[in-house]
């Protein structure tokens, strides 16, 4: 995350130019559609967004947009560069899962969050 910004951004063996970069990197908020409203706590280790391979090409991601104290989370398949799952109606224009935490506050953050591939 880079001042309210969540990417992705997949990196291998071969070094590639800044073009390159820029060309692959997954703009998270546009994807789902969040503000850059968030703001990462300083001193605090843990991330806002975090992300796990499931298999060879599907990444799953969750994230806490700490503005709308909301949670997302999501899986990516890289190859195919689209979000693969179940449409949630709302305010996520793709497919991702979004969900209000309540009771909580600004610093809270995605954490120990795994796919589960019985429960989807």
């Amino acid at each position: 995350m880079d001042d309210g910004k969540f990417r992705l951004r997949m990196f291998g063996k071969k070094t590639r130019t800044a073009r390159e970069i820029k060309k692959d990197e997954v703009n998270i908020n546009e994807l789902i559609g969040i503000n850059d409203y968030s703001m990462a706590n300083e001193m605090f280790p843990d991330p806002f967004i975090t992300c796990c391979f499931i298999d060879d090409t599907r990444i799953f991601i969750n994230l806490f947009h700490n503005y709308s104290l909301t949670h997302y989370h999501f899986v990516w398949d890289y190859k195919k560069r689209r979000v693969i799952g179940k449409t949630v109606p709302g305010k996520v224009k793709h497919t991702a899962v979004n969900h209000v935490i309540k009771d909580c506050n600004n610093k809270n953050f995605p954490y120990k969050c795994f796919y589960n591939d019985e429960k989807n």
